[in-house]
């Protein structure tokens, strides 16, 4: 599987997730609070994965590997300010602790896998076998996050 298709369903992932968080009426003021940074983000984020996924097509014809390191540093900074706002928002009940904790580790997750990732394209013109066992990893990095970023939003409903 090419690094662009993988990249994409981490991408449409992500963009669902947001989508899910509408908050209900009632909801407490630490779990509406935590939706509501990551509804706020979720135009930024479809944003700067979009331009990943580009990128990442152009890297087949370009194999210039800059422009999508670019993107993944755009995208990883994105993820990374929602991860900090998550970070500040009050959690009273354990159930929603677990759920900021979960959506925080999750996002930890991705973000490392991203760099993983740029490293790995970085590496695929000197050495291509090392960097699809860095993309292999990357990957793993990212399914992992997806998953925890899935269990803490699910307890968010």
């Amino acid at each position: 599987m090419s690094h662009a298709v993988r990249s994409r369903s981490a991408a449409v992932t992500l963009t669902m997730l947001t989508c899910a968080l509408v908050a209900p009426a009632g909801a407490l003021a630490s779990k509406a609070s935590i939706r509501r940074v990551i509804v706020q983000a979720s135009p930024k984020i479809d944003v700067v994965e979009g331009h990943v996924l580009t990128v990442e097509g152009e890297y087949t014809n370009t194999k210039d590997p800059a422009p999508v390191e670019a993107a993944i540093d755009e995208s990883v900074a994105v993820l990374g300010a929602l991860k900090h706002k998550v970070e500040a928002q009050s959690a009273a009940k354990p159930k929603i602790k677990s759920a900021k904790s979960k959506i925080v580790k999750g996002l930890e997750s991705i973000i490392v896998g991203y760099g993983d990732l740029k490293r790995a394209f970085a590496d695929k013109a000197a050495d291509p076998t090392t960097a699809d066992t860095e993309a292999t990893s990357a990957l793993s990095a990212v399914k992992i996050g997806k998953k925890e970023l899935n269990q803490g939003i699910a307890l968010l409903k």
